[in-house]
């Protein structure tokens, strides 16, 4: 699995356990097992990762909200 998926799925993974609100870059480098600064690689913001992990999970977090 290529990093930027790893991220993604990590911040999904984060999402769902903490919420979107309460989530940190730190527990989501963790979770994909990367630096905090490899995030910024990817992703210039928190919230550019927020809305990426939000728009390629979509159907999981419908159904986590349902």
């Amino acid at each position: 699995m290529k990093t930027r998926e790893r991220i993604l799925d990590a911040a999904r993974q984060v999402i769902e356990e903490r919420g979107a609100a309460r989530m940190t870059t730190k527990e989501i480098a963790r979770a994909a097992g990367v630096a905090e600064g490899t995030l910024f690689k990817y992703f210039d913001r928190k919230d550019d990762l927020l809305l990426a992990a939000v728009q390629a999970h979509v159907p999981a977090f419908v159904a986590v909200v349902q």
